[in-house]
């Protein structure tokens, strides 16, 4: 039987998840951020297929940041938003058909038949086989080399560079950075990141925002988190923060804010973290672009190694 994805059950399916497939990427704590977009989400895990199924249903939050359509296509409406299987022993063709049957099952004539978030790799190789219509592709993923972020080495990264330099050369003496406590730092961060969602804008920078907030609330007393806050010295004032997820496999950036309009100060946040956290992976995953052509003009600027890109597609009844 199927149940809402949580804070307090995402650990238990990322030891599924690294046990099914370990390179899935996208880590079941992503797919709870993504509970925050206009779904919610729920799954089951089948034993004897080791597969998980993962169902989102569109809430009202949805309406705020998609269009009318597509809120009035999944609203209150349940489908296929992400599955995790070995590809091994599973052809998406077959996961395919297995999870439309779940949905029926579960969801009666209240689901739309979408399976969401296919690799796109493997949808190139057997998407021919299903009787389809392709809804939308968008990247979840933007995977760099961690040593690169750390460096910025490289024409490619010149400028980042040259920022970072002239941040250190120029602005340094007046800030601190230190290693993210949360006995000592939480109050501090959360406070800093109400305020800045209070000058967003966007709908979806807003909703990001609310997910971190719970992010770090919920991860306080976990040892996998590790981050630096970033404080100005004349006020003491918390103006920047970057958290990042130690996965075996894979880090992962859940969280980077700080002051973009002050020059090299976030190429120093993101280097620096990782260079005082020796956050050591060979790679590192960045998320996805939030909805946001800003964020994701941003990370494509640091020249990942690769984008992970999945696509979404109706099946015909």
């Amino acid at each position: 039987m199927y149940q809402q994805l949580s804070w307090t059950n995402y650990e238990q399916l990322e030891e599924l998840r690294l046990k099914i497939n370990p390179n899935s990427y996208t880590s079941t704590l992503s797919l709870l951020t993504w509970s925050y977009y206009g779904f919610d989400i729920f799954y089951e895990y089948d034993q004897e297929l080791d597969v998980i199924f993962f169902y989102g249903r569109g809430n009202l939050d949805l309406k705020q940041i998609e269009s009318s359509y597509t809120f009035n296509k999944f609203y209150n409406k349940y489908f296929t938003i992400f599955t995790i299987y070995d590809p091994k022993k599973h052809e998406l063709s077959n996961i395919v058909i297995e999870a439309k049957m779940r949905l029926k099952h579960h969801f009666k004539d209240q689901y739309v038949n979408v399976h969401g978030a296919i690799l796109f790799s493997d949808y190139e190789q057997y998407g021919v086989c299903l009787d389809h219509i392709s809804l939308y592709a968008w990247v979840t993923n933007y995977i760099y080399v961690t040593q690169d972020l750390k460096t910025f080495k490289g024409k490619a990264l010149q400028k980042k560079r040259n920022n970072l330099n002239y941040f250190i050369k120029n602005h340094l003496d007046d800030y601190e950075l230190v290693n993210y406590k949360p006995d000592k730092h939480i109050d501090l961060v959360l406070d800093f990141l109400e305020q800045w969602k209070a000058k967003t804008v966007q709908r979806a920078e807003s909703l990001l925002i609310n997910a971190n907030l719970d992010l770090i609330k919920n991860t306080k007393d976990k040892p996998d988190f590790k981050g630096s806050v970033l404080f100005k010295k004349a006020t003491n004032e918390v103006v920047g923060f970057t958290l990042v997820y130690t996965r075996p496999e894979i880090a992962e950036i859940l969280i980077e804010q700080t002051d973009r309009t002050i020059r090299g100060m976030y190429q120093y946040l993101l280097s620096t973290n990782l260079i005082n956290n020796e956050i050591n992976h060979q790679l590192i995953d960045r998320q996805d672009g939030a909805s946001s052509s800003a964020i994701i003009n941003s990370k494509r600027s640091y020249i990942p190694l690769y984008e992970i890109k999945r696509i979404s597609v109706q099946l015909k009844e």
